[in-house]
């Protein structure tokens, strides 16, 4: 089946979470034939849809803290577009912890403008 003939919703299956129907309908703990049904009615209900992007790390959690961050090659994206290792994170938390007061004050005041800028830079888009 080419691109132009699949629905939205299969296309959001196959090439956006890169399931199976079969697989999806394994995740959700539904019949194939019912995730068919979905691709025919061109709609999937919203919290299986989140299920499979959660499924394939587009998206982490459901707090809106967490918007603009995703999981990406074994490395955490973050909003900015910088991908962060396991290492690299755990050395930041390390930074942190043994941050003496003032520097804490810093880095949360630098913290607030960094995601200020981050905000203005995607208005602008």
């Amino acid at each position: 089946m080419d691109i132009s003939q699949r629905s939205k919703s299969k296309f959001f299956i196959e090439i956006t979470c890169g399931l199976s129907l079969e697989n999806a309908a394994k995740l959700c703990g539904k019949k194939p034939s019912e995730i068919t049904e979905w691709c025919k009615k061109d709609t999937i209900p919203s919290g299986y849809k989140r299920l499979m992007r959660m499924n394939r790390k587009l998206e982490l959690s459901n707090d809106e803290n967490w918007i603009g961050f995703r999981m990406e090659s074994g490395r955490l994206v973050l909003p900015t577009g910088d991908r962060l290792t396991p290492q690299q994170i755990l050395i930041g938390h390390a930074l942190l912890e043994i941050g003496a007061e003032n520097e804490l004050k810093t880095i949360t005041k630098m913290a607030k403008i960094a995601r200020e800028i981050a905000r203005i830079r995607n208005l602008n888009k």
